[in-house]
C-alpha cells in the first residue's frame, strides 16, 4: 500500500450539516461535496464518527446499475432495464465479526465490484453475478470513499485516519 497526502481546505468542516453543500472551486459546474438531505446519522461509539446513511452508485463494464444502499445493508444491482439482477449482503465471517456495512463502491476492468464495509473496516470484492470472491483486509480504518484508476489500482478514502490509502490488489 502507499500513503496518498490529501490536504483540506483551512475551512473544511467534516462535520457539516446533511442538508449542506459546499465547493472549493472558482468553477460553478464543479461541486466537490454534496451531501443528501437530511438522513439518519450513524455514530460509532468506538470513535465518535457520525455520518450519513447514504446510497452510493457505480456503473459497471457490463451496463448494470450497481448501489451500496447503507440503510438497507445491501449492495442492490440492476441491469439497464431495472431490473433486480441480485442482492449483496455480505460474507461471513467479516474481519472484525460485525454486521456488512457497505459505504462507498467502484468497479474494476474485469466488472468486479468492491464496496467499502465501513464497520469491519475492508472492502469486499464481488464479481458481476454477486459471489463473494475475497476481503481487502490491510489495516483500513473506517473506508468510506472508494475510487479506481485506470490501472486498477484502488484507492480508498478513509474516515477513521484521514488518509488516502492506494491499494494494487490484483495480481
Amino acid at each position: 500500500m502507499e500513503k496518498v497526502e490529501i490536504s483540506f481546505r483551512e475551512d473544511f468542516d467534516p462535520n457539516l450539516d446533511a442538508d449542506d453543500c459546499y465547493s472549493d472551486s472558482d468553477d460553478e459546474d464543479l461541486l466537490d461535496v454534496l451531501t443528501p438531505s437530511r438522513q439518519d446519522l450513524l455514530v460509532d461509539p468506538a470513535k465518535g464518527h457520525n455520518r450519513t446513511i447514504a446510497k452510493y452508485i457505480t456503473e459497471n463494464r457490463n451496463l448494470d446499475i450497481c448501489v451500496s444502499d447503507g440503510g438497507a445493508k445491501a449492495i442492490v444491482v440492476v441491469n439497464q432495464a431495472g431490473k433486480l439482477r441480485f442482492r449483496y449482503t455480505g460474507h461471513t465471517p467479516a474481519p472484525k465479526n460485525q454486521s456488512y456495512d457497505p459505504i462507498g463502491i467502484t468497479t474494476d476492468s474485469q466488472s468486479h465490484i468492491l464496496t467499502a464495509d465501513y464497520i469491519n473496516h475492508c472492502v469486499h470484492i464481488i464479481d458481476q453475478d454477486g459471489q463473494f470472491l475475497r476481503y481487502i483486509d490491510c489495516g483500513l480504518s473506517y473506508p468510506h470513499g472508494l475510487c479506481m484508476d485506470t490501472n486498477d489500482n484502488l484507492f480508498v478514502a478513509q474516515n477513521g485516519n484521514k488518509n488516502v490509502e492506494k491499494v494494487k490488489y490484483l495480481q
